[in-house]
């Protein structure tokens, strides 16, 4: 059976949080070590001043990991001014970070990826493991990524091969009949 984008962009995320989970957590742990392994309770105390309550916090949720990368007021208000993020991510890392929570809430609301959205997520979730070096886990974003690259390839020359067969006037060798007394 064929492999749809979603499953794609849900390999990627299967692929990518136990990653993140480890990057945040030593992230986290060099500035506080007591926060290191519950740095999702920085997100529900944030959450919890907007009077948001009763929610479970899973480290491996892609949601709540990017945005503890993405919104720097959830250690800033731990701490005033601290964004211990910004060494290994900077402003490039946070637009990563940025564009993959978007695709994250599309695939967790199911929505549907076209070709060049997987290919770009799938690129992006591999830029941003590289950058706080997961390099095992973007080799596999890799392998999902170029199998899609393939797979998008074929389609294509599946498409000009058939509009060159279907076409009668395409350039190419006569109908047997026409050459034939």
């Amino acid at each position: 059976m064929a492999i749809s984008n979603r499953d794609r962009i849900d390999g990627m995320f299967q692929v990518m949080a136990p990653a993140m989970d480890d990057y945040i957590a030593s992230v986290i742990g060099q500035g506080d070590p007591a926060l290191g392994a519950v740095w999702t309770k920085l997100v529900a105390t944030k959450d919890a001043k907007k009077g948001i309550t009763g929610k479970t916090y899973e480290p491996l949720d892609p949601q709540v990991q990017l945005r503890m990368l993405t919104e720097s007021n959830i250690t800033a208000g731990f701490k005033s001014g601290w964004y211990p993020f910004n060494d290994t991510l900077g402003r490039a890392g946070e637009a990563f970070a940025s564009e993959l929570k978007g695709t994250r809430d599309s695939w967790a609301h199911a929505g549907t990826f076209s070709d060049d959205d997987a290919y770009r997520a799938l690129d992006t979730g591999e830029r941003l493991l590289r950058l706080v070096a997961a390099t095992a886990a973007a080799d596999q974003v890799r392998a999902i990524r170029l199998n899609l690259r393939r797979v998008t390839a074929d389609k294509a020359d599946k498409q000009v091969l058939k509009a060159a067969v279907d076409n009668p006037e395409a350039a190419g060798l006569r109908p047997w009949r026409d050459v034939l007394p």
